[in-house]
């Protein structure tokens, strides 16, 4: 398009992200809209779905399903799953409904994938696409430990409890937090991990760190006279402290869990953690990754269709 003296700029509609372009981009995903479903928990979305067989497997983000499942298709009809299988080591789940109007997606070969590479992907309407490139080469993104969401006292002086007692005292519990959750409250003294008496507040630090989210720890703590057992199921590290990276403040809306896929392929598509367990694809429409997680403001992770298919086959 030429622009002329009296026409400097192009309309809203004929811009990069103008109405007209994405009517073009989006035009290219309408015959993939039956592979892809809505994840409902409690009546609300939590993810997207990817429709994997004609049997009707779904595979999606297991991180983010609760106990109160529904899958809504491309036309609207909510299907209760029946089957439920979970690899918690790459985050996905693989669901099973009893549907005809499903389309299993086809798969794309990953191993050639390279930076650069044009994608699309469904935005959380899995109705909507939106349109990107592949950022970096493949590369592996490995887990981060667990996190309490507890803060000791900076200074030494006041961090701890005096020598003659064991534990770490807790300066604040952060609001949301896995020790918020658990009943831990500012002032407790933690004396025991595990079984595994504390005096100081660098031993709860070390022993937290060997665990990752998800699993849960037993805990003795003293809050004033009296001795409590708890139990915490420990939370995402960067969802509890965000403030830790100036990259996840600025970032907006993130995935909870964001790290300890393996090996990832990584986008620019600013997805909502809503769209995560959706499909990436080519242009062709051949899917070469499954949407996992809003890393932060300028990426989103995938993991490879290869892993994907494996686990698929791997599964009863």
């Amino acid at each position: 398009m030429v622009c002329g003296a009296q026409e400097p700029y192009l309309e809203r509609g004929d811009r990069v992200n103008g109405w007209k372009t994405r009517q073009g981009f989006e035009a290219l995903y309408q015959d993939h809209r039956a592979s892809v479903v809505e994840i409902l928990d409690g009546g609300h979305q939590v993810a997207l779905g990817t429709v994997v067989s004609d049997s009707g497997h779904i595979i999606t983000k297991a991180s983010e399903l609760g106990s109160d499942l529904e899958i809504r298709d491309h036309q609207g009809q909510r299907h209760v799953p029946f089957s439920i299988q979970v690899d918690p080591e790459i985050d996905l789940a693989i669901l099973q409904i009893r549907s005809s109007s499903l389309r299993p997606v086809r798969w794309g070969d990953d191993s050639q994938v390279a930076m650069g590479l044009w994608v699309m992907a469904p935005h959380e309407d899995e109705s909507q696409v939106r349109v990107g490139v592949i950022s970096t080469s493949a590369r592996e993104v490995k887990r981060k430990p667990g996190a309490l969401g507890i803060v000791f006292f900076s200074d030494r002086r006041q961090r701890d409890t005096p020598s003659s007692a064991l534990g770490a005292r807790i300066n604040r519990v952060v609001e949301g937090g896995a020790a918020d959750k658990a009943g831990i409250k500012e002032g407790d003294v933690i004396v025991q991990i595990d079984g595994k008496p504390v005096q100081r507040s660098e031993e709860v630090i070390e022993l937290i760190q060997q665990h990752e989210a998800g699993e849960t720890i037993g805990l003795i703590i003293i809050r004033g006279e009296e001795e409590m057992s708890m139990q915490a199921t420990l939370g995402f590290f960067d969802a509890t402290f965000p403030e830790q990276d100036l990259n996840i403040t600025l970032s907006g809306d993130i995935s909870k869990r964001r790290t300890g896929f393996g090996l990832i392929l990584q986008h620019d598509m600013p997805l909502p953690p809503k769209a995560m367990g959706g499909p990436l694809m080519q242009f062709s429409g051949e899917v070469i990754g499954i949407n996992i997680s809003r890393y932060d403001r300028v990426a989103t992770l995938a993991i490879p269709a290869s892993r994907v298919r494996a686990l698929l086959e791997a599964s009863p």
